[in-house]
Parts: structure tokens; C-alpha cells; sequence
């Protein structure tokens, strides 16, 4: 049987664990570590990105499925949840990309006028602001993994 490198093993986990949160099923999934963490009544906003040279905090590229929660006072590289982590929605959120009610940690906010854990969704490029500004910042239940 082949090894798997570090790196492989994270991007079949990462691709394993958005398979599961697309759909719902009536199994019991068993995680292999971490535990789900639920906030509520926390901010859901939505931002855009405005200039096509920026790149997340977290590393990588902005995709439809990402976005960005509160960075400690130790600054953007360093998230209150991990990068990486999944998040779940209590309602779906709707963008001129589709709609979803699962996450991925990829980029830090300041978010000063929201709640601690808020999560802040990726709505695409600087097009869609107007979808951004019109989807508000509503507070619902937040579960993020971890």
C-alpha cells in the first residue's frame, strides 16, 4: 500500500470532510479529531474581494465555499478559529455564486462592530457588492470544526 505525504493526506481529508458537509445524510459520521463548536446568535455578513492581487490570510486563492472569521490581537495570521476549519450555517446563504450552508475558514476580518465568532462569507469579486451589502450581516447559529 503507498504512503500518503503529509500534504496528500491534508488535501484528501479537506476533500473528504467538504463531501460530507455538501450533502445531508441520515448516517452518523465519526470525525477522526476536533469537535464541532457552536456559537449563537453571531453575525453572518458577507464580503467581496475589491483588488485581484489579494490572497486570503489563510493562504491560497478566494473560492465560492470560504471565508473569513475575527483575528486575535496578535493580527491576521492568527484567526480565533483555526484556518482550515468547517463552518455550518444555520440557514443557507445565497450569492450571485450559488447556495451553501457549509464552510471553510480561509481569511481574517477585523469585524469590530460584529459578534466574536462571527463568520464573514466569500460573495466573489468586486461585482458583487451590491449582493454583499444587500445579504446584511443577520445572526444566526454558527458550528464550526475544529
Amino acid at each position: 500500500m503507498k504512503k500518503l505525504n503529509k500534504l496528500g493526506f491534508l488535501g484528501v481529508l479537506l476533500t473528504a470532510l467538504i463531501g460530507v458537509f455538501s450533502f445531508t445524510s441520515n448516517a452518523t459520521t465519526t470525525y477522526a479529531a476536533g469537535s464541532w463548536h457552536t456559537y449563537t446568535s453571531q453575525n453572518v455578513s458577507a464580503y467581496v474581494r475589491y483588488d485581484a492581487s489579494t490572497r486570503p490570510s489563510g493562504g491560497g486563492d478566494y473560492y465560492w465555499g470560504m471565508g473569513a472569521v475575527k483575528y486575535t490581537s496578535q493580527g491576521h495570521q492568527y484567526p480565533v478559529i483555526p484556518f482550515g476549519s468547517a463552518v455550518q450555517t444555520a440557514s443557507s446563504v445565497s450569492s450571485p455564486l450559488g447556495t451553501r450552508n457549509t464552510f471553510v475558514v480561509k481569511d481574517t476580518g477585523s469585524g469590530s462592530a460584529m459578534t466574536a465568532y462571527f463568520f464573514d462569507v466569500w460573495f466573489g469579486e468586486w461585482g458583487n457588492q451590491d449582493s454583499a451589502l444587500n445579504w446584511g450581516s443577520p445572526k444566526m447559529t454558527i458550528k464550526y470544526y475544529y
